[in-house]
């Protein structure tokens, strides 16, 4: 039985057309499994999947953000620096999602589903700062206050990948 593929508008797609959808980051639908199947880098998972994705997905936006940093102190160019900082924000999001068993696609949701836990609302509103850095750079933070931040949110978020 060969597979039957549907994108995000309920449009039949053939096999041989998924890899064109995956580049867009629709998700496809397979009916047979009725469930949802995420794009990544490692292919296709399962909507159920999502967590194990993210564990792995957690770690690497960590090393990634880390090098990115370590890039930035050795050249200097502040393009680094928003790098590590907007890797380190998805990192968080996703550390969060996992945190509270709920998948978000939306800053607002995920502020939502932290509900009143202080900790995690004020982590997550520092770390959007630095997200805010990467789009704006020293416009509305310093390079040095955005160095300082990102070490303060990597520990405390190394620190709850290993708890």
């Amino acid at each position: 039985m060969r597979a039957c593929y549907y994108n995000a508008m309920k449009t039949k797609v053939k096999p041989s057309d998924v890899k064109s959808f995956q580049r867009f980051n629709k998700p496809i639908i397979n009916p047979a499994f009725k469930s949802s199947v995420i794009r990544n880098e490692l292919g296709l998972i399962n909507e159920s999947d999502w967590r194990k994705f993210f564990e792995e997905d957690i770690r690497v936006k960590l090393e990634e953000a880390k090098n990115e940093l370590e890039e930035y102190k050795r050249t200097g160019y502040i393009i680094y620096l928003q790098q590590a900082c907007n890797k380190l924000f998805s990192a968080l999001e996703n550390q969060l999602m996992l945190k509270y068993n709920k998948k978000t696609s939306r800053y607002k949701e995920l502020q939502m589903v932290i509900g009143k836990n202080h900790d995690d609302q004020h982590l997550l509103r520092d770390a959007r700062h630095l997200h805010i850095f990467f789009y704006k750079g020293d416009l509305d933070m310093s390079k040095e206050d955005a160095e300082s931040e990102f070490n303060r949110i990597y520990g405390e978020v190394t620190k709850g990948a290993t708890q």
